[in-house]
Protein backbone atom coordinates (compact mmCIF):
# COMPACT_ATOMS: atom_id res chain seq x y z
CA UNK A 1 0.00 0.00 0.00
CA UNK A 2 2.91 2.28 1.23
CA UNK A 3 4.51 1.23 -1.75
CA UNK A 4 1.27 2.29 -4.32
CA UNK A 5 1.04 5.48 -2.58
CA UNK A 6 4.77 6.47 -2.94
CA UNK A 7 4.42 5.30 -6.94
CA UNK A 8 0.76 7.22 -7.35
CA UNK A 9 2.85 10.56 -5.88
CA UNK A 10 6.21 10.34 -7.80
CA UNK A 11 3.91 10.39 -10.62
CA UNK A 12 1.70 13.12 -9.83
CA UNK A 13 4.43 15.29 -9.04
CA UNK A 14 6.36 14.27 -12.38
CA UNK A 15 3.16 14.97 -14.16
CA UNK A 16 2.27 18.41 -12.45
CA UNK A 17 5.72 19.95 -12.44
CA UNK A 18 6.50 18.89 -16.01
CA UNK A 19 3.22 19.67 -17.21
CA UNK A 20 3.79 23.67 -16.08
CA UNK A 21 7.53 23.92 -17.00
CA UNK A 22 6.17 22.81 -20.32
CA UNK A 23 3.11 25.17 -20.68
CA UNK A 24 4.59 28.26 -19.29
CA UNK A 25 7.62 28.00 -21.92
CA UNK A 26 5.05 26.70 -24.71
CA UNK A 27 2.92 30.23 -23.46
CA UNK A 28 6.58 32.25 -23.89
CA UNK A 29 7.62 31.36 -27.25
CA UNK A 30 3.76 31.48 -28.83
CA UNK A 31 3.47 35.20 -27.00
CA UNK A 32 6.86 36.14 -28.64
CA UNK A 33 5.52 34.43 -32.46
CA UNK A 34 8.10 32.05 -32.15
CA UNK A 35 6.47 28.90 -33.71
CA UNK A 36 9.74 27.18 -34.50
CA UNK A 37 11.93 24.17 -33.34
CA UNK A 38 11.58 25.22 -29.23
CA UNK A 39 7.76 24.58 -29.72
CA UNK A 40 7.41 21.68 -31.85
CA UNK A 41 10.77 19.64 -31.20
CA UNK A 42 12.37 21.33 -28.18
CA UNK A 43 9.67 21.32 -25.53
CA UNK A 44 8.05 17.99 -26.76
CA UNK A 45 11.93 16.68 -25.96
CA UNK A 46 11.85 18.24 -22.30
CA UNK A 47 8.55 16.88 -21.97
CA UNK A 48 9.67 12.96 -22.25
CA UNK A 49 12.83 12.80 -20.82
CA UNK A 50 12.09 15.65 -17.72
CA UNK A 51 9.10 13.88 -16.63
CA UNK A 52 10.95 10.43 -16.86
CA UNK A 53 13.49 12.25 -14.75
CA UNK A 54 11.26 13.68 -12.04
CA UNK A 55 9.91 10.03 -12.00
CA UNK A 56 13.56 8.44 -11.43
CA UNK A 57 13.42 10.04 -7.41
CA UNK A 58 10.75 7.55 -6.62
CA UNK A 59 12.79 4.71 -7.82
CA UNK A 60 13.36 3.29 -11.08
CA UNK A 61 10.92 2.41 -13.63
CA UNK A 62 10.00 0.11 -16.44
CA UNK A 63 9.75 1.55 -20.17
CA UNK A 64 6.26 1.83 -20.27
CA UNK A 65 5.85 3.61 -17.09
CA UNK A 66 7.95 5.93 -18.54
CA UNK A 67 6.30 6.47 -22.11
CA UNK A 68 3.02 6.13 -20.62
CA UNK A 69 4.18 9.39 -18.12
CA UNK A 70 5.67 11.28 -21.19
CA UNK A 71 2.56 10.98 -23.13
CA UNK A 72 0.41 11.97 -20.41
CA UNK A 73 1.94 15.05 -20.06
CA UNK A 74 2.21 16.12 -23.37
CA UNK A 75 -2.14 14.89 -23.24
CA UNK A 76 -2.27 17.33 -20.17
CA UNK A 77 -0.54 20.29 -22.22
CA UNK A 78 -2.43 19.45 -25.40
CA UNK A 79 -5.85 19.76 -23.25
CA UNK A 80 -4.56 22.88 -20.99
CA UNK A 81 -4.28 24.81 -24.01
CA UNK A 82 -7.55 24.12 -25.43
CA UNK A 83 -9.12 24.75 -21.65
CA UNK A 84 -7.57 28.04 -21.44
CA UNK A 85 -8.37 29.46 -25.51
CA UNK A 86 -5.29 29.47 -26.40
CA UNK A 87 -5.15 26.60 -28.80
CA UNK A 88 -7.60 24.61 -31.26
CA UNK A 89 -7.96 21.39 -32.11
CA UNK A 90 -6.64 21.41 -35.35
CA UNK A 91 -3.21 22.64 -34.72
CA UNK A 92 -3.10 20.32 -31.80
CA UNK A 93 -3.80 17.49 -34.28
CA UNK A 94 -1.51 18.67 -37.25
CA UNK A 95 1.40 18.83 -34.46
CA UNK A 96 0.47 15.47 -32.98
CA UNK A 97 3.06 13.35 -35.64
CA UNK A 98 5.83 15.84 -35.01
CA UNK A 99 5.70 15.99 -31.39
CA UNK A 100 4.36 13.02 -30.14
CA UNK A 101 7.51 10.96 -31.68
CA UNK A 102 9.63 13.42 -29.79
CA UNK A 103 8.03 13.34 -26.64
CA UNK A 104 8.63 9.39 -26.59
CA UNK A 105 11.88 9.42 -28.10
CA UNK A 106 12.77 12.15 -24.54
CA UNK A 107 10.84 8.95 -21.94
CA UNK A 108 12.69 6.53 -23.99
CA UNK A 109 16.59 8.21 -23.36
CA UNK A 110 15.58 9.14 -20.10
CA UNK A 111 14.82 5.65 -18.99
CA UNK A 112 18.52 4.35 -21.04
CA UNK A 113 20.34 6.96 -18.92
CA UNK A 114 18.78 7.04 -15.68
CA UNK A 115 15.83 3.70 -15.04
CA UNK A 116 17.74 1.13 -16.62
CA UNK A 117 21.48 2.34 -15.86
CA UNK A 118 22.02 5.05 -13.82
CA UNK A 119 24.72 6.79 -15.54
CA UNK A 120 23.78 10.10 -14.58
CA UNK A 121 22.03 11.70 -10.97
CA UNK A 122 18.51 12.74 -11.87
CA UNK A 123 19.05 16.44 -10.01
CA UNK A 124 22.07 17.23 -12.33
CA UNK A 125 19.91 15.96 -15.39
CA UNK A 126 16.29 17.90 -14.47
CA UNK A 127 18.43 21.15 -14.04
CA UNK A 128 20.90 20.88 -16.77
CA UNK A 129 17.64 19.88 -19.29
CA UNK A 130 15.68 23.34 -17.71
CA UNK A 131 18.92 25.08 -18.29
CA UNK A 132 19.00 23.69 -21.94
CA UNK A 133 15.63 24.67 -22.86
CA UNK A 134 15.69 28.24 -21.74
CA UNK A 135 18.88 28.17 -24.10
CA UNK A 136 16.31 27.75 -26.84
CA UNK A 137 13.88 29.32 -26.37
CA UNK A 138 16.30 32.79 -25.77
CA UNK A 139 18.51 31.54 -29.23
CA UNK A 140 15.30 30.90 -30.70
CA UNK A 141 13.93 33.99 -30.03
CA UNK A 142 16.98 36.43 -30.90
CA UNK A 143 16.95 34.59 -34.79
CA UNK A 144 16.17 35.94 -37.56
CA UNK A 145 14.27 33.64 -40.21
CA UNK A 146 13.26 33.94 -43.78
CA UNK A 147 10.04 32.31 -45.02
CA UNK A 148 11.36 30.20 -47.65
CA UNK A 149 8.95 29.90 -50.34
CA UNK A 150 7.49 27.11 -51.64
CA UNK A 151 5.57 26.44 -55.34
CA UNK A 152 2.53 23.55 -56.07
CA UNK A 153 1.11 22.84 -59.23
CA UNK A 154 -2.06 20.39 -60.26
CA UNK A 155 -3.13 19.96 -63.74
CA UNK A 156 -6.45 18.09 -65.24
CA UNK A 157 -7.70 17.79 -68.82
CA UNK A 158 -10.48 19.32 -69.72
CA UNK A 159 -12.30 17.86 -73.14
CA UNK A 160 -13.20 21.68 -74.74
CA UNK A 161 -10.99 23.54 -76.70
CA UNK A 162 -8.39 26.67 -74.77
CA UNK A 163 -10.83 29.44 -76.06
CA UNK A 164 -14.06 27.89 -74.06
CA UNK A 165 -11.99 26.91 -71.28
CA UNK A 166 -10.62 30.37 -70.51
CA UNK A 167 -14.01 32.24 -70.95
CA UNK A 168 -14.70 29.76 -67.80
CA UNK A 169 -11.62 30.32 -66.28
CA UNK A 170 -12.47 34.64 -65.95
CA UNK A 171 -16.18 33.90 -65.55
CA UNK A 172 -15.99 31.43 -62.44
CA UNK A 173 -17.70 33.18 -59.93
CA UNK A 174 -19.13 30.48 -57.17
CA UNK A 175 -17.35 27.43 -56.60
CA UNK A 176 -20.35 25.86 -54.64
CA UNK A 177 -19.77 24.09 -51.45
CA UNK A 178 -16.56 21.32 -51.11
CA UNK A 179 -17.15 18.49 -49.82
CA UNK A 180 -13.41 17.20 -48.33
CA UNK A 181 -13.73 16.86 -44.68
CA UNK A 182 -10.74 18.82 -44.56
CA UNK A 183 -12.27 21.94 -45.29
CA UNK A 184 -15.72 21.48 -43.29
CA UNK A 185 -13.82 21.13 -40.60
CA UNK A 186 -12.44 25.05 -40.69
CA UNK A 187 -9.23 25.09 -43.60
CA UNK A 188 -9.62 28.09 -45.66
CA UNK A 189 -11.77 26.75 -48.63
CA UNK A 190 -12.21 28.96 -52.46
CA UNK A 191 -15.85 29.61 -52.27
CA UNK A 192 -16.20 31.76 -55.39
CA UNK A 193 -13.98 33.67 -57.94
CA UNK A 194 -14.29 37.19 -58.96
CA UNK A 195 -12.16 39.27 -61.86
CA UNK A 196 -12.91 43.07 -61.80
CA UNK A 197 -11.64 44.70 -65.30
CA UNK A 198 -9.63 42.40 -67.97
CA UNK A 199 -5.88 42.71 -68.91
CA UNK A 200 -2.84 43.10 -66.87
CA UNK A 201 -3.89 45.08 -63.72
CA UNK A 202 -7.12 43.72 -63.06
CA UNK A 203 -8.10 42.52 -59.48
CA UNK A 204 -9.08 38.85 -58.74
CA UNK A 205 -10.73 38.20 -55.56
CA UNK A 206 -11.16 34.56 -54.49
CA UNK A 207 -13.33 34.31 -51.46
CA UNK A 208 -12.44 32.05 -48.90
CA UNK A 209 -13.91 30.28 -46.22
CA UNK A 210 -12.03 32.81 -43.97
CA UNK A 211 -11.99 35.89 -45.80
CA UNK A 212 -11.02 37.24 -48.90
CA UNK A 213 -7.88 36.97 -50.88
CA UNK A 214 -7.24 39.86 -53.06
CA UNK A 215 -4.65 39.40 -56.23
CA UNK A 216 -3.69 41.70 -58.44
CA UNK A 217 -3.11 40.10 -62.17
CA UNK A 218 0.54 40.42 -64.20
CA UNK A 219 -0.03 38.30 -67.16
CA UNK A 220 -3.29 37.88 -68.92
CA UNK A 221 -2.85 36.15 -72.09
CA UNK A 222 -6.42 34.76 -73.73
CA UNK A 223 -6.29 30.93 -74.21
CA UNK A 224 -3.21 30.55 -72.79
CA UNK A 225 -2.18 32.13 -69.26
CA UNK A 226 -3.60 33.67 -66.03
CA UNK A 227 -0.87 35.11 -64.06
CA UNK A 228 -0.93 37.16 -60.70
CA UNK A 229 0.97 38.00 -57.28
CA UNK A 230 -1.47 38.21 -53.84
CA UNK A 231 -2.06 41.26 -52.15
CA UNK A 232 -3.14 40.15 -48.95
CA UNK A 233 -3.58 36.57 -47.30
CA UNK A 234 -6.79 35.87 -45.26
CA UNK A 235 -6.30 33.32 -42.54
CA UNK A 236 -5.74 29.74 -43.19
CA UNK A 237 -7.73 28.61 -41.40
CA UNK A 238 -10.60 28.59 -38.35
CA UNK A 239 -10.02 26.88 -34.96
CA UNK A 240 -12.55 24.79 -33.52
CA UNK A 241 -12.18 24.77 -29.41
CA UNK A 242 -14.79 23.23 -27.52
CA UNK A 243 -14.34 25.42 -24.77
CA UNK A 244 -13.75 28.99 -26.44
CA UNK A 245 -13.52 31.01 -29.53
CA UNK A 246 -10.22 31.37 -30.28
CA UNK A 247 -7.53 33.18 -32.99
CA UNK A 248 -4.43 31.95 -32.69
CA UNK A 249 -1.18 33.91 -33.24
CA UNK A 250 -0.36 32.01 -35.87
CA UNK A 251 -3.43 32.63 -38.22
CA UNK A 252 -1.78 35.94 -38.92
CA UNK A 253 1.16 36.43 -40.76
CA UNK A 254 2.99 32.93 -40.63
CA UNK A 255 1.32 31.76 -44.04
CA UNK A 256 1.38 33.77 -46.74
CA UNK A 257 0.19 33.51 -50.21
CA UNK A 258 2.48 34.87 -53.05
CA UNK A 259 0.49 34.20 -56.25
CA UNK A 260 -0.41 31.50 -58.54
CA UNK A 261 -1.28 30.90 -62.28
CA UNK A 262 -3.52 29.11 -64.61
CA UNK A 263 -1.52 27.66 -67.48
CA UNK A 264 -3.54 26.50 -70.63
CA UNK A 265 -2.02 24.21 -73.12
CA UNK A 266 -4.36 23.05 -75.88
CA UNK A 267 -4.04 18.93 -76.52
CA UNK A 268 -5.81 19.25 -80.16
CA UNK A 269 -9.15 21.13 -81.46
CA UNK A 270 -11.04 19.52 -78.35
CA UNK A 271 -9.11 18.99 -74.98
CA UNK A 272 -6.68 21.48 -73.22
CA UNK A 273 -4.44 20.73 -70.35
CA UNK A 274 -4.96 23.22 -67.45
CA UNK A 275 -1.65 23.69 -64.86
CA UNK A 276 -2.63 25.51 -61.84
CA UNK A 277 0.38 27.08 -59.61
CA UNK A 278 0.42 28.27 -56.33
CA UNK A 279 2.92 30.27 -54.57
CA UNK A 280 3.04 30.38 -51.06
CA UNK A 281 5.29 31.11 -47.74
CA UNK A 282 4.94 29.64 -44.15
CA UNK A 283 7.33 30.64 -40.99
CA UNK A 284 6.72 27.84 -39.27
CA UNK A 285 9.77 25.18 -38.63
CA UNK A 286 10.63 22.15 -38.97
CA UNK A 287 9.74 23.94 -42.47
CA UNK A 288 9.93 20.47 -44.21
CA UNK A 289 7.29 19.63 -41.99
CA UNK A 290 4.56 22.01 -42.14
CA UNK A 291 5.31 22.46 -46.01
CA UNK A 292 3.43 18.69 -45.83
CA UNK A 293 0.57 20.46 -44.69
CA UNK A 294 0.90 23.91 -46.48
CA UNK A 295 1.03 21.48 -49.83
CA UNK A 296 -1.70 19.07 -48.91
CA UNK A 297 -4.30 22.03 -48.19
CA UNK A 298 -3.20 24.09 -51.26
CA UNK A 299 -3.51 20.91 -53.86
CA UNK A 300 -7.10 19.86 -52.11
CA UNK A 301 -7.68 23.41 -53.12
CA UNK A 302 -6.73 23.07 -56.33
CA UNK A 303 -8.04 19.85 -56.94
CA UNK A 304 -11.63 22.02 -55.94
CA UNK A 305 -10.81 25.01 -58.10
CA UNK A 306 -10.24 22.72 -61.32
CA UNK A 307 -13.24 20.43 -61.13
CA UNK A 308 -15.48 23.54 -61.08
CA UNK A 309 -13.55 24.51 -64.41
CA UNK A 310 -13.81 21.21 -66.32
CA UNK A 311 -17.24 20.91 -65.33
CA UNK A 312 -18.10 24.80 -66.18
CA UNK A 313 -16.06 24.67 -69.49
CA UNK A 314 -16.94 21.06 -70.77
CA UNK A 315 -20.76 22.52 -70.15
CA UNK A 316 -19.92 25.16 -71.96
CA UNK A 317 -18.65 23.16 -75.14
CA UNK A 318 -21.58 21.14 -75.02
CA UNK A 319 -24.15 23.70 -75.15
CA UNK A 320 -22.39 25.53 -77.96
CA UNK A 321 -22.24 22.80 -79.98
CA UNK A 322 -26.03 22.31 -79.16
CA UNK A 323 -26.80 25.85 -80.57
CA UNK A 324 -24.54 25.61 -83.77
CA UNK A 325 -26.74 22.65 -84.83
Amino acid sequence: MIERRTNALGWSVSVILTGALAFGAASGAIAFRDYGWTLFVGIPYFIGFFAVTILRFWGPKRLRACLLVGGQVAGVVSLAFLLLGKEGIICIVLALPLGLPVVLLGATMAYLLLHRRAMAPPAGAAALLIVALAGMLWAEGRSRRVAPSYTVSDAVTIAAPPAVVWHALVTMGSLGQPRDLLFRMGVACPQRVDIYGTGQGALRVCTLTTGQLEERITSWEPGRELRWVSVSTPPPLRELNPFHRTDPPHLRGFYRSVGGQFELRALGPTATRVIRSSTYQHNLYPAWYWRLWCDYVARRGHVHVLNVLKQDAERNRVAASLSGR
